[in-house]
């Protein structure tokens, strides 16, 4: 049912998080983060089948980290997807 190579990368995916994150530095941690959010979500459309661009997500977790009030910049995004779904 589920493939052992989207396993496999998925574990490594975490392991990895978990080391970077341990590593407590704000930029390596920026950068390694946004480079495991884009791959994350290339993997996401091809499990899901979805044509969204990756891209987009991308640009606001960048937008949102520099952002003065990032959970304002937050809660605006959320409220800008549920407004798109509903």
């Amino acid at each position: 049912m589920f493939s052992k190579e989207r396993i496999f990368w998925g574990l490594v995916m975490s392991a990895v998080v978990i080391f970077i994150a341990l590593i407590d530095d704000f930029w390596v941690n920026f950068f390694v983060f946004a480079v495991l959010l884009y791959f994350a979500l290339n993997e996401a459309k091809r499990l899901f089948e979805l044509q969204a661009n990756a891209l987009l997500v991308f640009a606001a977790f960048i937008l949102g980290s520099i952002s003065k009030e990032p959970l304002a910049f937050g809660l605006l995004l959320f409220l800008g997807v549920v407004g798109y779904l509903v």
